[in-house]
């Protein structure tokens, strides 16, 4: 098996919750994530997803960062509707929201 080829999940997606922008909260934030991404594949184990809530009072905002390894979907902004599927259902999925809420338009 290629080292670099991972066959395990170990957890689907991890979620990073600061009232912080990440790369205030962790200057080194690309290279504890390069670190861990490395620990991960020596144990053919693949990286989660990243999701870094930014909670402030501003309208919801998406961005995603490419961070070589992985991509962190950066969420800034509060929602109720989110932060209320993430406890009933363990888990955001932003599209999955946005999806419910056009269909109910329409």
């Amino acid at each position: 098996m290629n080292r670099y080829s991972c066959n395990y999940e170990f957890i689907k997606q991890m979620l990073i919750i600061s009232n912080k922008p990440f790369n205030k909260a962790d200057p080194n934030f690309n290279d504890n994530i390069n670190r861990i991404n490395q620990k991960y594949m020596e144990h053919y184990i693949k990286l989660p997803k990243i999701i870094y809530i930014e909670i402030d009072n501003t309208c919801i905002n998406f961005e995603n960062i490419n961070l070589g390894c992985v991509n962190v979907l950066v969420i800034k902004g509060f929602s109720y509707e989110l932060f209320e599927m993430l406890l009933n259902k363990g888990y955001i999925d932003p599209v999955e929201k946005l999806e419910k809420s056009c269909l109910t338009l329409f």
